[in-house]
C-alpha cells in the first residue's frame, strides 16, 4: 500500500477512534439507530441505565430495547423531537431525538437522554426560579439605591430663607 494511502487510512481510523471516545464519554445515555430503527451505537451510560450490555443491543430494533422508543418514528418523519417525556424502567425521562440526514434523506437518528429522572429537571427548574427571584430582588435594590433618598421634608430648618426655598422647590 502506498504511503499516502496508508497515512490517509490511519487518519480515518484516528478520527473514528476519536468519535467513538467522544460518544462513549457522553455522561448521559446516547443511542444511534439507522433509518430502520436498528441500533448501531449505544454508549455505556445508556446501557447501564437500561440494565443491558452494549454488545447485546447492537443490531436490535430500538423497540426491543425500549418498548416506547420513537427513534424509528423520527427516522420516518425526519422531524426532531426535543424535550420529549418518555417512561423507561419506571422512570420519566426527558429525551432529545435528532434525525441525521445526508442529501435530504434520513440515514440515522441520534437520541440523547437529557434527564434520567424528571426530579432532576424539577430541581433545576426550582433552582432557576430561585435565581430569577434573587436577580429581581437585586435589580429592585439597585433601582432603590440609585433613586433619590431625600425629600423636601428631609431639609432641617425653619428660617424664612429655608421655608421660601422649600416653597419654591
Amino acid at each position: 500500500m502506498p504511503a499516502s494511502k496508508s497515512k490517509a487510512l490511519q487518519s480515518i481510523q484516528d478520527q473514528l477512534e476519536l468519535f467513538q471516545l467522544i460518544f462513549d464519554s457522553i455522561h448521559n445515555g446516547a443511542i444511534v439507530t439507522d433509518a430502520n430503527g436498528i441500533v448501531t451505537h449505544l454508549n455505556k451510560a445508556y446501557a447501564d441505565f437500561l440494565g443491558v450490555s452494549v454488545a447485546d443491543c447492537i443490531g436490535k430494533h430500538c423497540t426491543e430495547l425500549v418498548e416506547s422508543s420513537r427513534m424509528h418514528i423520527v427516522a420516518r418523519t425526519g422531524r426532531p423531537e426535543i424535550n420529549h417525556m418518555q417512561m423507561i424502567r419506571g422512570q420519566n425521562i426527558v429525551v432529545y431525538r435528532f434525525p441525521i440526514k445526508r442529501e435530504g434523506r434520513v440515514i440515522a437518528v441520534f437520541g440523547l437522554v437529557m434527564f434520567q429522572d424528571v426530579g432532576e429537571m424539577v430541581k433545576l427548574a426550582k433552582r432557576m426560579h430561585a435565581l430569577e427571584s434573587q436577580l429581581k430582588r437585586y435589580k429592585e435594590k439597585q433601582v432603590s439605591l440609585r433613586s433619590t433618598h431625600y425629600t423636601l421634608e428631609s431639609i432641617i430648618g425653619s428660617s424664612r430663607a429655608i421655608t421660601d426655598l422649600k416653597q419654591d422647590a
